[in-house]
């Protein structure tokens, strides 16, 4: 699965997890800008895509992402030890290419 397709396929959920209407086109979208700015954070962070793509933990890491960034106010922002210790743990995983 390409990152894109995860996108597509995780960006309703992931909108409902935050408490985001997702049948509405408007908070999916928004919701969608931080989905990609998690994982391009994911990515620096050494998380292969293969891992972002395949592993559910992923999906748990973007949604406390998404949390943390919306919480944000100017001059404050703090990002938390649940996102960093998933980010670690995702950053280690393998996946097995006969799974994928």
């Amino acid at each position: 699965m390409t990152i894109d397709e995860f996108i597509t396929k995780n960006k309703k959920k992931i909108t409902s997890n935050v408490g985001y209407d997702s049948e509405t086109v408007k908070d999916v979208e928004y919701i969608e800008t931080f989905i990609k700015a998690g994982i391009e954070d994911m990515q620096e962070n050494g998380v292969s895509d293969a891992v972002i793509t395949e592993k559910s933990l992923a999906i748990v890491a973007l949604t406390q992402y998404v949390l943390d960034n919306l919480q944000e106010t100017p001059g404050n922002f703090t990002v938390s030890s649940i996102y960093t210790a998933n980010v670690l743990k995702l950053r280690y995983m393998v996946v097995d290419t006969n799974e994928v």
